[in-house]
């Protein structure tokens, strides 16, 4: 009887292992059985396998735990870390998903929810002008923003958008989007003008704009930071407004 709580303590470990996170909450204020018979449910939008439906239950109602929902029996789906090199996949559904991986991921959910066998499927419509590609490092993007690992998986991206959603897609400019060089919260909310006369809502967003505008021509550009504040195009307005000039150089070493 002594090696009891240590079995089922290595048996818990084993689950962890397979299913991510392993949610003990509440396991001995309601009295619940020790036994290992997991299920899947998520707090706050976030997946927890917990040890029995019991403890899942007095999870539902602790006070502080609006948010607690029950998902299918069995240790949680764990969802890999999938890699920008990966190809589009379909389902027998005539579902894509954006690589094998994901389509792994939503197999697994569909047979623990519905019992169900999700087949992978590339006779699809929507997969036939999908074409394998090789695993090399030469980013595009595309015309909404999103950065592609190279030119071959954006013709795959794009030959899905029109195929299944009747959309165009097209190369903007390569290397990575320009959209992934800074995050507007780190850099304020106060507008800036450029060299050029162009206003922008801050600093991250000249920094996007004056790199897209190399990307696309190929070159540096000669568009600089003017000043802070909304352009003024009346001199003696600008000077009212005591607005702080910030040398050019500061702003190169972000591009």
């Amino acid at each position: 009887m002594a090696k009891k709580p240590l079995v089922l303590f290595v048996i818990a470990v084993f689950i962890t292992r397979i299913s991510g996170q392993f949610n003990f909450t509440l396991a001995g204020q309601c009295s619940c059985p020790m036994k290992i018979e997991p299920v899947c449910g998520s707090i706050g939008g976030i997946q927890y396998t917990f040890m029995n439906r019991c403890i899942l239950n007095c999870t539902q109602h602790d006070e502080e735990n609006d948010y607690v929902f029950y998902h299918y029996d069995g240790p949680c789906c764990r969802q890999q870390q999938c890699t920008m090199y990966e190809t589009p996949v379909c389902d027998h559904r005539g579902q894509v998903y954006d690589s094998k991986c994901k389509f792994e991921y939503a197999q697994c959910i569909e047979l623990k929810q519905n019992g169900q066998h999700l087949a992978m499927n590339m006779d699809s419509p929507a997969c036939q002008c999908v074409k394998q590609c090789q695993p090399t490092k030469e980013p595009v993007c595309d015309s909404t923003g999103r950065t592609h690992s190279n030119l071959c998986a954006f013709m795959n991206a794009k030959c899905i958008m029109k195929t299944v959603f009747d959309k165009s897609l097209e190369l903007d400019y390569m290397g990575p989007c320009c959209e992934n060089l800074c995050s507007a919260s780190g850099y304020g909310s106060f507008p800036v003008c450029d060299t050029e006369n162009n206003t922008h809502p801050n600093l991250c967003a000249f920094l996007k704009y004056r790199c897209r505008l190399t990307k696309k021509l190929n070159e540096k550009t000669k568009v600089g930071l003017k000043s802070f504040g909304v352009c003024r195009h009346d001199p003696e307005e600008f000077l009212k407004a005591n607005v702080t000039l910030m040398n050019n150089s500061i702003v190169d070493k972000f591009l």
